[in-house]
């Protein structure tokens, strides 16, 4: 249920700009939440090699998907969250 709501946020936060350069890639995120399912903590664990995607995946993606589900209340994850068809 996790990776489905961040796969379904890529799309939305997908940036214009990176839209335009038609840049694509993938990026592992950690994250960790607390018991209310709110995000306690996120990293980016592994760069797509596009500033614009990391930052979105961290701030656009993880921010929205927040409150989690309580299935994944007071757990860690690492995901990737992939932008642009692979």
């Amino acid at each position: 249920m996790v990776y489905a709501r961040l796969a379904a946020l890529a799309e939305r936060c997908y940036p214009a700009a990176a839209r335009r350069f038609r840049q694509r890639g993938t990026v592992e995120l950690g994250f960790c939440t607390d018991a209310r399912g709110g995000t306690v903590s996120s990293e980016v664990k592994h760069s797509s090699g596009a500033a614009l995607l990391d930052a979105a995946a961290k701030g656009c993606v993880i921010e929205g998907a927040a409150p989690f589900p309580l299935e994944a209340a007071s757990r860690c994850f690492s995901v990737p969250v992939r932008f642009g068809a692979q």
